[in-house]
């Protein structure tokens, strides 16, 4: 009896070792090995299908693909995805509309039975970046010495002020949930103390004196309270665990701060430029003026939602299949004169050995990925 499993297995195992050869070599998957790939899965499920004599494989088969490309399109619409990664997950999900689990034997995870093995193919893949990204940074965050802009920040006195601020404001909070004894779930806890954080620091902008004022007269009251009613409101295990919190959330905001701008960004001149340099910034024409700008989240949340376009986007920075050739051909044209004007760029890490990494993973371990969450 024909192993069907073990061929697609095989077959997308190495289709995965050659895209992985390229994408880290070209940093490009070649559209016919894409094309290969899906003829093969598509000729491969016929036959599996006349084989035993049920229709329901090719459908699922259908049913898998049409899933994954919608999908795949909306996070290529929003910039999460890049036109290649679309196609490679497509074709992949054809062959593979169930985890083969093939390698299951040596485990007994389970597996999901609804042909989406291509969702989940794609979130491992995804999360199995961070370790490879984490472990880079940290590398490069020692021994090109960017520890050194930590060190001088913490420093500062606002530094110091902005963090003995932030453990007096929470521990502030926590003593007065203390005294009405209230148990808070740590989800609310943290929005709360969010909240309250936002609203003193608005304060301490205004006017500083009036926040110092604020502060300690809210202690005085805790600490009158305290006395008065003989009741133990200030626990100072808390004010520990606050303080380490704070710190904690601090070095990670500062961590990410610093790899953003000195390790995950460089800057190359308007004329080197190639087809797939990822862009930090947006470009807007306003104007036959074009407009560099760094955009967040919540902008682009208020450019969706805004009526008005005063700007036209030309090239937009969260498209992760980075620069076209028209994007290109865009800047050199807006910038003829200065060419040798350097833009920041975001750097990039070849994204199909992780896919490759988490398809091994999954036949091993199953969909264990959903069964963590």
């Amino acid at each position: 009896m024909f192993n069907f499993p073990f061929f697609a297995f095989s077959i997308t195992l190495i289709f995965l070792l050659f895209a992985s050869y390229y994408d880290i070599k070209k940093r490009i998957v070649p559209n016919f090995l894409v094309l290969y790939l899906l003829i093969i899965g598509v000729i491969f499920k016929i036959i599996e299908t006349i084989y035993f004599s049920k229709i329901s494989i090719l459908l699922n088969a259908f049913l898998s693909f049409g899933i994954t490309f919608i999908v795949g399109y909306v996070l290529w619409e929003f910039g999460f995805f890049a036109g290649g990664d679309l196609k490679l997950f497509s074709a992949i999900s054809f062959l593979n509309p169930f985890n083969i689990n093939f390698l299951g034997f040596l485990f007994s995870f389970k597996i999901i039975t609804i042909p989406v093995f291509s969702l989940t193919l794609i979130l491992t893949a995804i999360l199995s970046t961070a370790p490879i990204l984490l472990i880079s940074s940290i590398y490069l965050f020692i021994f090109k010495r960017h520890y050194r802009i930590l060190i001088n920040l913490l420093k500062t006195k606002n530094t110091l002020f902005s963090l003995v601020s932030s453990i007096l404001i929470l521990f502030l909070i926590s003593s007065f949930f203390n005294i009405f004894e209230m148990y808070i779930p740590f989800l609310i806890y943290f929005l709360l103390s969010i909240m309250f954080i936002l609203f003193f620091r608005k304060i301490e902008k205004q006017n500083i004196l009036h926040y110092n004022y604020l502060v300690l007269g809210l202690y005085l009251l805790l600490i009158g309270y305290s006395l008065f009613y003989s009741k133990r409101i200030f626990v100072f295990y808390d004010l520990l665990i606050i303080t380490i919190t704070i710190i904690i959330i601090f070095l990670s905001i500062t961590f990410y701060k610093i790899i953003s701008s000195k390790i995950l960004t460089f800057s190359k001149k308007i004329n080197d430029l190639k087809e797939g340099d990822v862009v930090l910034n947006n470009y807007y024409l306003s104007n036959k003026k074009v407009i560099e700008k760094k955009i967040s989240f919540i902008d682009y949340l208020k450019e969706y939602t805004s009526k008005q376009k005063s700007n036209k986007l030309i090239i937009d920075s969260r498209k992760i299949g980075g620069l076209l050739p028209e994007d290109i051909t865009f800047l050199k044209s807006s910038y003829k004169h200065n060419l040798e004007k350097e833009i920041v760029l975001k750097k990039t890490i070849p994204f199909t050995p992780s896919v490759l990494i988490a398809y091994i993973l999954l036949n091993i371990f199953g969909d264990f990925i959903w069964f963590i969450f």
